[in-house]
């Protein structure tokens, strides 16, 4: 057969199209598969097959982060305007190709900060910085004493304030094993840490002068991410004059008394100072500040019985809000065998209480009855009806022992400026330090941070009678990437291997066939 004429033949026109055919598809398959590929891990096109939706962005978290990024109605301006960056120490391949249990780890966390990512695109870019190969990009973090490691996530408002966080923070370990997580605790770790350095700050005093506890390490890291810069004050040795000066400045919106060891001086000295209690009252009241441009101050008082704590002089303030601290040692909490969650009855599980206002606080927890907050050596606190004395407030009690006592409870002080604007303040009394200690308020086993983290949202708000409450789903149980919905990592490990070899030698076989099949017809 001449060579024309077999480039003119069926053969050839059939059995080459049909090669050339299927070269064609398998070629565009390839091509497709990597670029949709490059797509989906550049725009995050993943879909969340875990059973506790580890790497997806809640509702709640997403209400939280809108009050921050979304513009204001008021302003029309939203309260972060720049754009912040959540750091990790690694080059991105390394932490996707980990095999260490710590790379696993951190890979987790990348996922979901990628889903952060993607939802909040204008506001916040995941980066990678190699911590060994480029030291000088994480210079300013190091330059101020932060220890940092590959393992450490960076969250960078790009406008002063910053955070670090070592990888373990996004997990919780049980007890029998602490190498081994129980539970996911990014989202909720990175939504906080998000908001603690992209919120408008506001101050927090914590008093100093009495042998007042340093606040554990767990509660101030919740004071920050509710958007606290904390301040000491020490009211006995700075005058009035220099105290009002300090408030007008700072606009504190919190003062703390963390279980004082020592009463707070009501002796003046001289006719012109005021003692301690009274420049308390003067900053809770809003007096230091000069006109009707008044600010108002919450008070949070931790008190405890089994420390020892000093509180009389301070129930002469918290009178006022209907409240009394029964911190003595005749006062102390015993239960029952039943209640207790250890063998002398002094740590137990709080029951919430259905006050109208402030259940609000304890909504979505007592969805649960397993998930309690935990108290060890604890008083109590009396919560005084003030009938028609002052119609500006309203207490009540948040949760209760076994037998009704209150142990922790909120009053809510309503006040009237120029008439047409009114704020709110508050008072909170917890009668037991070891509520906001690390060793309850970092167990995934009990409600601790989730309701102290209720109530100093509540705190930084002034203008809304009823406390606005969102809550993050803290612990999700931790699942590894084996133990998903219907899709288990053979199955995924199956799939990709249809799309990428089999389907394609699939076509290419049939190709073939065709190919023959005509050939030998011809």
């Amino acid at each position: 057969m001449k060579q024309n004429s077999f480039f003119k033949s069926k053969i050839f026109r059939y059995g080459a199209a049909s090669v050339v055919l299927t070269a064609l598809i398998v070629a565009l398959i390839i091509v497709l598969n990597v670029v949709f590929t490059l797509l989906a891990s550049h725009y995050n096109w993943y879909k969340d097959m875990t059973e506790e939706q580890l790497y997806t962005v809640s509702d709640a978290s997403a209400s939280l982060l809108d009050e921050i990024f979304k513009p204001d109605k008021e302003t029309g301006k939203p309260v972060f305007e720049g754009k912040m960056s959540i750091i990790f120490l690694r080059e991105e391949d390394k932490i996707k190709s980990a095999t260490s249990d710590e790379g696993k780890r951190l890979e987790q966390i990348r996922k979901l900060a990628q889903a952060y990512e993607s939802k909040y695109s204008d506001k916040i870019e995941v980066k990678y910085i190699d911590l060994n190969a480029q030291p000088g990009e994480v210079a300013k973090y190091t330059s101020k004493g932060t220890g940092l490691t590959t393992e450490t996530v960076v969250f960078d408002s790009n406008a002063g304030p910053y955070t670090a966080v070592r990888y373990e923070y996004f997990f919780y370990y049980g007890n029998e094993n602490s190498s081994v997580p129980t539970a996911f605790y990014g989202e909720h770790r990175i939504t906080m840490s998000i908001l603690s350095v992209c919120s408008k700050q506001v101050v927090a005093y914590s008093t100093t002068g009495h042998g007042e506890d340093a606040l554990p390490s767990a509660f101030r890291m919740l004071l920050e991410s509710s958007g606290y810069t904390i301040k000491d004050v020490d009211l006995q040795n700075t005058s009035y004059e220099q105290l009002k000066a300090q408030v007008r400045a700072d606009k504190p919106r919190l003062v703390i008394v963390n279980n004082p060891k020592t009463e707070f001086v009501t002796v003046t000295e001289t006719g012109s100072e005021r003692n301690e209690i009274q420049k308390l009252r003067a900053i809770l009241g809003g007096e230091c500040y000069e006109g009707t441009a008044s600010d108002f101050t919450s008070l949070l008082v931790i008190t405890d019985p089994a420390k020892k704590c000093q509180n009389g002089k301070l129930n002469s303030v918290l009178e006022e809000w209907g409240l009394e601290i029964k911190s003595t040692d005749a006062d102390l909490i015993t239960e029952d065998v039943q209640n207790a969650i250890n063998t002398e009855g002094t740590a137990f599980l709080a029951t919430y209480s259905s006050d109208e206002l402030f259940s609000k606080l304890t909504t979505k927890l007592r969805s649960s009855s397993s998930y309690r907050v935990a108290l060890e050596g604890a008083g109590s606190v009396g919560v005084v009806s003030l009938g028609d004395s002052d119609l500006g407030v309203r207490n009540g009690s948040v949760i209760e022992a076994s037998d009704g006592r209150s142990v922790l409870a909120v009053s809510q002080l309503e006040h009237n400026v120029e008439q047409t604007i009114t704020k709110y303040s508050y008072a909170i009394v917890i009668p037991d330090a070891d509520l906001v200690s690390d060793k309850y308020l970092t167990s995934a086993s009990f409600a601790n941070e989730a309701l102290v983290n209720n109530l100093l949202r509540m705190t930084t708000i002034d203008s809304e009678a009823t406390p606005r409450i969102v809550e993050i789903d803290s612990f999700k149980d931790y699942v590894t990437e084996s133990n998903v919905t219907a899709v288990t990592v053979g199955q995924k490990q199956a799939f990709l291997i249809f799309m990428a070899a089999v389907l394609p030698v699939a076509i290419l076989t049939v190709g073939v066939v065709v190919y023959v099949r005509r050939r030998n017809r011809v």
